[in-house]
């Protein structure tokens, strides 16, 4: 064979397998996007009200100025299906689920001149509004109904790719005014509820394989922009909850995995717990440890509210937060506290 085959042949097979690796891009490479994550994102959820009343504004400032508390999480397509974006666009208006009297785009630009990192936070599948104008879309009971909730909330069909679609032009919205992360939750099948009495029939495929194909899409589609999904805390421990939710599977279509890892939401006896409540760093170590066992860009949702005659404050904060820094090591990468009152206390953090 002559040198100048070798040459061509050699070229032919870099090609190939560069075609191949090209052909993967619904992984999200971290380094394809533009914004720049702070090393330790150390953020508080905000329902989409909280700011626009000046003195409570001034209130998140002061907090990020005293603490370590650098981010914040707000709502833009919360459990209602309600929108929170004053944009233009006719086809995410077309539902009539945009509520365009706050005006979202003046918000995070003052969050970015106070140097805060800004995370969009969309409720995906559970959006009664999209349910209530376009049927076809939810879920139905075996009678063909609407299915719902115990709590009479409807769910779209995870697996329609129309809502896939929806949600994910939210979310390019949301990147269009400045927000620096899209944060995706209920990205799951329903967990409460008259669960066998859901029409699954037209299904070709598990939960699980549904899910992991709306990972593909949306990383996809949203390749240029950093994007985190939100998870059950047992998801970290346990691959299948019945849920669809499996984090080894979601891991390389997001730049983070969000696991909820409250302890107050774990069973009595967990991991030989009595009062899983009274035992923040424990929980939180036991979870995060096992996450860091299976995938590398974990950064925990931590409980900041009262439940079960329990109070969280600075010391249950702070040994969550502990316990995520002895569970991820070189892993670590921040957290995001919750609390749906958006009360937060600065002693506390």
């Amino acid at each position: 064979m002559n040198k100048v085959l070798k040459i061509l042949i050699f070229i032919l097979l870099i090609f190939i397998v560069s075609f191949n690796i090209l052909d993967k891009e619904d992984v999200i490479p971290k380094e394809d996007t533009t914004v720049k994550v702070p090393r330790n994102v150390n953020a508080i959820y905000l329902n989409s009200f909280y700011l626009t009343k000046e003195a409570r504004f001034e209130k998140v400032i002061s907090i990020i100025k005293e603490t370590e508390i650098n981010s914040v999480v707000i709502d833009i397509k919360d459990y209602s299906g309600k929108i929170y974006l004053n944009s233009l666009n006719e086809e995410l208006n077309k539902y009539g689920a945009q509520q365009d009297y706050i005006k979202m785009d003046k918000i995070v630009e003052r969050l970015h001149n106070e140097n805060v990192y800004v995370i969009a936070r969309i409720v995906v599948f559970e959006d009664p509004i999209l349910a209530t104008k376009n049927p076809n879309l939810a879920l139905k009971d075996k009678e063909g109904n609407l299915w719902k909730t115990y709590a009479s909330n409807l769910w779209i069909d995870p697996n329609s790719k129309e809502a896939w679609d929806y949600n994910i032009l939210v979310a390019k919205e949301a990147s269009k005014i400045g927000f620096d992360e899209i944060n995706f939750d209920y990205i799951r099948f329903p967990s409460d509820g008259a669960l066998s009495n859901i029409d699954y029939s037209s299904h070709n495929a598990s939960k699980r394989e549904v899910m992991l194909s709306f990972y593909k899409y949306l990383s996809a589609s949203l390749k240029d922009i950093i994007i985190s999904a939100d998870f059950f805390g047992l998801t970290t421990i346990i691959d299948d909850i019945g849920v669809g939710q499996n984090i080894e599977d979601a891991s390389p279509y997001f730049n983070f995995i969000c696991p909820m890892v409250y302890p107050s939401h774990y069973s009595s006896n967990f991991d030989g717990f009595l009062n899983p409540s009274e035992y923040p760093y424990e929980i939180v170590f036991k979870s995060l440890s096992e996450a860091n066992k299976k995938i590398d860009n974990i950064r925990p949702w931590l409980q900041a509210f009262n439940l079960l005659g329990f109070e969280y404050r600075r010391e249950e904060i702070q040994k969550q937060i502990e316990a995520s820094k002895d569970a991820l090591l070189d892993n670590y990468t921040g957290y995001m506290l919750w609390n749906s009152q958006n009360y937060y206390n600065i002693e506390d953090l």
